[in-house]
């Protein structure tokens, strides 16, 4: 179906053959009214039926965006918004597997005896970190009387290092241990730290984190061993294995520690229930890492949202409902975004 001819060289020729029937004409568009425009132009009846037509269209297209946006709102945002909600996810399914993995070796490799000398190693770690980083802060300030408070803090911390090769020549906390248990900790230690470092950049603590951090918490603990809230002996918690999924921008973790020694801490939780006893087992590390990281992970989120707006010049919260955002259910958060 085509057509050609013959050269100066004798070679042939080939060239398209015009579609019969459809002239290249077609594929312009007319700008004649077409038939339903001219039989609304003609009779009034068939233009309000076009118009009835029209908005039944758009309510139905403002149905199913409703419908969309309540069942699944994530769906009808921008890319960029998708993206950022894909990265929260992401980190969150992240922090599980990690912190899991801890939790599994704790598990598989060493006792139940191993976990609570491995967290009071750790423990008074801690303590003795912070007691060495006082008494420099103190002498300090007391050798040079022009050095105020905050310098000779961050003059302490920098020495940091020094305090810890005295712990490992003296072979106290967790340079105690056996090897591979002090290896352990100190692996979750710095991944501790690395969150806490992702927390300061999202806003969420102020300060220097607790060297060596070891989490404490308390419980009431019963026969079948089970335990519960404190003060709340009723109520019944599943376990050392636990570990929530919902989004939050808050961690217990990232707050200020009252008592710094075991002893006081244990002090303090008898006064509100006689039964409480200090859970002091190191899988409690990785739970609480577990939950500080999701904490995180929720703020970074909220953070990029706001940011995102910002960029655009469009409001991405709102105080009250409205059309076209959503409420997430988090501790910190409960208004409308729009993502």
């Amino acid at each position: 179906m085509v057509e050609g001819g013959v050269d100066d060289d004798g070679r042939l020729t080939r060239t398209p053959r015009k579609p019969r029937g459809l002239g290249y004409e077609s594929i312009v568009p007319s700008e004649e009214p077409s038939y339903l425009d001219r039989m609304a132009k003609r009779f009034p009846a068939v233009a309000k039926v076009r118009e009835m037509a029209a908005a039944g269209r758009e309510f139905a297209t403002s149905i199913k965006a409703e419908l969309q946006m309540f069942a699944t709102p994530m769906d009808v945002g921008s890319d960029r918004a998708k993206a950022t909600a894909k990265d929260f996810a992401n980190a969150c399914r992240k922090s599980r597997w990690v912190n899991q993995r801890f939790y599994d070796f704790l598990n598989q490799r060493f006792t139940k005896d191993d976990h609570t000398r491995m967290w009071n190693a750790m423990d008074e770690t801690s303590v003795r970190a912070q007691d060495e980083v006082d008494a420099r802060v103190a002498r300090f300030m007391e050798e040079d009387h022009e050095m105020n408070e905050a310098q000779a803090k961050a003059q302490s911390r920098a020495e940091l290092p020094d305090i810890i090769a005295e712990m490992k020549a003296d072979k106290t906390g967790i340079y105690a241990l056996p090897e591979e248990q002090r290896l352990v900790v100190e692996e979750m230690s710095r991944h501790a730290e690395a969150l806490w470092n992702r927390a300061l950049e999202a806003g969420m603590v102020k300060g220097e984190g607790l060297p060596f951090w070891t989490p404490r918490a308390a419980a009431v603990i019963g026969a079948d061993g089970t335990w519960g809230k404190i003060g709340k002996s009723g109520d019944k918690a599943a376990g050392l294995d636990a570990m929530g999924r919902n989004l939050t921008t808050f961690s217990p973790n990232t707050l200020h520690r009252k008592n710094r020694t075991v002893e006081e801490f244990e002090r303090a939780v008898k006064s509100v229930d006689e039964g409480a006893e200090v859970i002091r087992d190191i899988r409690a590390m990785p739970l609480a890492m577990s939950r500080l990281e999701r904490a995180i992970a929720g703020r970074e989120f909220i953070n990029e949202i706001k940011r995102i707006g910002k960029l655009a010049g469009a409001d991405t919260t709102s105080t009250g409902e409205k059309p076209g955002f959503f409420t997430i259910d988090h501790p910190a958060e409960n208004s409308p975004w729009r993502v």
